[in-house]
């Protein structure tokens, strides 16, 4: 044997299958047993050693042949191929110019522009501010053009796409501000996409609504994952949620997510039939155990909590036997008087339960019922904390129950001649958020400041109950045009609030209750009509205030507000 062909492969063992030969191996040692008489793949049952041929082991270099035996190499090198684009993937840092299957530099076609027919224009006559992005695709896939973050929305500023065949004939074509959910015809192979934006050159990918058709070595599995679709999102699903047995309320999926990507999510639970397709709403029937929060490219699950719908039934609740003294103290959705009104109506002239009072040295009438509270209009909760008028925002909020040195309710009550409160309900912390307090303030943070408040009541009023009433959520309706940061910290207030009330301090003697979840943002705020446009006889519908609920949403409020007081059980 020459010192050329000492490259030898050998197997040790009891081995029945294929045989792999090294790389480079020039023949092959087959031991073979030697009672038997029937022949392994390419040689006899003999004794010796064979010189190698391509041709016998049926090599496949290449990775696509079926039944040929793997290159041993190749396999190497493609799965640390593929353990780069894993390690890609979970990066979610895509580059057009260095990843797979999204588009490559040869497809990058700089100052150009496309023409209906498919011929690609070069320079462009609209100037170096126009690309035409060129890759080849596999068909029968509907296709996605996002950002690195998830966003599909039409900053993309798509001019025009157009489908070929393998003759290069255009089979398919249109001119869109997005791409989100575009069918690509079946005998498609190439995409060319025309963008009048050349920053967008190292942020774009494509996606395919179909990943297990998508396997194929070399192309990457491209679809939302959780870590880009839930960059800078905010989830928040209440724990417990309270409402009338025998009513239907809904939980809208931006009642519990927000996020600049929420167009591509839907909200999902156990109770709630699949089958009727991928829903912005879900209907909170009893029973509800889980809410998920899902990719609608991928049905991946993004967020999840579980939830337990209390449903009251009021056949089954009883007027107190004594009298029960419900202190409200609150903001300009109290001060307005819809809400503690229609809370104290539902209580005394609905259900009958007389021996519920309102006390507080405020006092309102809507509807024909009066009723007594603490609600001031513009209030924080660091007002009702300071101990000196010239903090925070000053004299223009004097917080009312600070006297003799000290914050007492008990000694406003005393000086006001107001019955000691059993219940407190505290409707509070939009004003902190809305007027950036949510960080600084009279005792620190938000959060601090909540947590100072129910221990100062519960160290003058130790045996009361405190209800603390979380905020409700902006419309997307609403002329600003960030409500999705405003739902952010709303959606971090009542999370706190929550996290309060069930902390292991506080439990015994406060409840959360959360009136956003089951809010309804388009009818829960008031609109007007105007004209669409100047001699127009379209109307569109503008909303009147974005801060405050119309009446409507005032009782969604108080329909979550009774329930949850009446679930105190209180006797």
């Amino acid at each position: 044997m020459s010192s050329s062909d000492r490259a030898v492969s050998t197997y040790l063992g009891a081995y029945s299958g294929f045989v792999t030969a090294e790389l480079g191996a020039k023949y092959v040692a087959v031991e073979l047993d030697e009672t038997s008489t029937e022949e392994y793949g390419a040689f006899s049952a003999v004794n010796e050693i064979k010189e190698v041929k391509n041709s016998q082991l049926k090599l496949d270099a290449n990775l696509e042949e079926e039944g040929k035996a793997a290159d041993a190499k190749a396999v190497g090198e493609a799965v640390g191929s593929l353990k780069e684009d894993i390690g890609e993937i979970e990066n979610v840092g895509f580059d057009v110019y260095k990843s797979k299957n999204i588009f490559n530099p040869t497809g990058v076609i700089e100052n150009s522009w496309l023409l209906q027919d498919g011929t690609i224009q070069t320079p462009s006559p609209y100037g170096d501010s126009t690309t035409v992005y060129s890759d080849v695709i596999e068909d029968g896939h509907k296709l996605f053009m996002t950002y690195q973050n998830g966003k599909t929305r039409s900053i993309f500023r798509v001019s025009r796409y157009v489908f070929e065949n393998s003759n290069g004939e255009v089979i398919g074509s249109g001119d869109s501000t997005l791409m989100n959910g575009i069918d690509i015809p079946d005998d498609a192979v190439k995409i060319k996409i025309l963008f009048n934006t050349p920053s967008l050159k190292n942020k774009l990918q494509m996606e395919y609504d179909s990943v297990s058709d998508y396997l194929e070595y070399g192309k990457k599995i491209l679809t939302h994952k959780q870590t880009d679709v839930c960059v800078n999102s905010t989830f928040f699903s209440p724990r417990y949620l309270y409402a009338y047995s025998g009513t239907m309320r809904y939980i809208d999926k931006m009642n519990v997510v927000a996020s600049n990507s929420d167009d591509l999510m839907y909200i999902e639970s156990p109770q709630n039939d699949p089958s009727r397709g991928k829903k912005d709403k879900i209907c909170a029937i009893y029973g509800v155990t889980k809410i998920d929060v899902k990719s609608k490219i991928t049905d991946a699950v993004l967020f999840s909590k579980e939830i337990g719908i209390t449903k009251v039934d009021v056949t089954k609740k009883t007027n107190p036997a004594n009298p029960v003294n419900i202190m409200m103290i609150g903001d300009s959705y109290t001060g307005n008087n819809i809400l503690p009104c229609d809370i104290k109506n539902q209580l005394v002239n609905t259900h009958k339960f007389t021996n519920y009072h309102f006390v507080g040295n405020k006092s309102g009438t809507d509807s024909g019922v009066t009723c007594n509270h603490e609600g001031r209009a513009g209030y924080s909760v660091a007002d009702y904390l300071k101990v000196n008028n010239k903090d925070g925002r000053g004299d223009l909020f004097p917080n009312p129950y600070y006297g003799n040195g000290k914050v007492s309710i008990k000694l406003y009550c005393d000086t006001n001649s107001i019955p000691y409160p059993d219940v407190f309900i505290i409707e509070l912390g939009i004003n902190d958020i809305e007027n950036g307090l949510i960080g600084v303030g009279v005792h620190g943070t938000l959060n601090e400041r909540i947590k100072y408040m129910v221990e100062l009541i519960h160290s003058e009023f130790s045996n009361a109950k405190i209800l603390l009433v979380g905020v409700v959520y902006a419309s997307i309706n609403n002329g600003q045009a960030s409500y999705v940061s405003k739902n952010k910290n709303r959606m971090e207030y009542n999370k706190n609030l929550e996290s309060i009330a069930l902390s292991d301090n506080f439990k015994s003697f406060t409840k959360y209750c959360d009136v956003g979840a089951l809010f309804d943002t388009v009818n829960g705020y008031g609109w007007n009509e105007t004209d669409a446009y100047r001699g127009s006889e379209e109307k569109i519908k503008t909303i009147a205030d974005w801060l405050h609920p119309c009446r409507a949403g005032y009782y969604m409020e108080s329909d979550c507000i009774v329930p949850a007081l009446l679930d105190f059980n209180i006797r």
